[in-house]
């Protein structure tokens, strides 16, 4: 194995170990997500600054969410105690050559939509190129995979760290409204 496939793989299995196996599904209506997408896409005022994939829609949704329900945006520490953070710093899974990378993409409750856009574009870039340290990977408290562009219905994942998983969030949230532009 790779190093970070090594390390992946580690902390996947460590966390399989210390979490309890909770799997919920529900199916939403994304509509209004494809919408606002097309929207953004269409918008020729914004042509020069990264079109938001929907993974960034979900960030920032999650982001709103975690922010509006901070005991969702908590860890177990090794102490046993729960702690709640005020920031949000949400890991997103990319898939590169070297192997599974999580780059953390921090405070993204005070980030915009295309603040988000840009940030995790230039994190996917340096993931790809094997150019992030490693305080890039680190500290973030959830984790979003999004699997949609695989056509896979339904995952379910360990997060490292015992971080909240954000998957059921997003979804929770996406049933109800659609995340904001600011």
């Amino acid at each position: 194995l790779s190093p970070v496939r090594k390390i992946t793989a580690e902390r996947m299995l460590a966390s399989a170990r210390t979490s309890a196996p909770v799997t919920l599904t529900s199916e939403v209506d994304a509509t209004e997500l494809v919408r606002l997408r097309s929207q953004l896409k269409n918008d020729s005022s914004t042509a020069a600054r990264p079109l938001p994939s929907y993974t960034d829609l979900l960030v920032k949704a999650a982001a709103e969410a975690l922010s509006e329900h901070p005991e969702l945006n908590a860890r177990l520490q090794d102490d046993g105690e729960i702690a709640l953070s005020a920031a949000v710093h949400v890991g997103i899974a990319v898939d590169t050559q070297r192997g599974l990378l999580v780059p953390v993409l921090r405070n993204a409750q005070e980030k915009s939509l295309r603040q988000i856009a840009a940030e995790s574009a230039a994190l996917i870039e340096a993931a790809d190129k094997g150019q992030l340290g490693p305080d890039a990977l680190q500290g973030g408290t959830s984790t979003l995979t999004n699997l949609g562009m695989y056509e896979i219905d339904r995952s379910e994942e360990h997060t490292s760290e015992l971080q909240s998983l954000v998957n059921l969030v997003c979804l929770l949230l996406l049933a109800n409204q659609t995340p904001s532009l600011d």
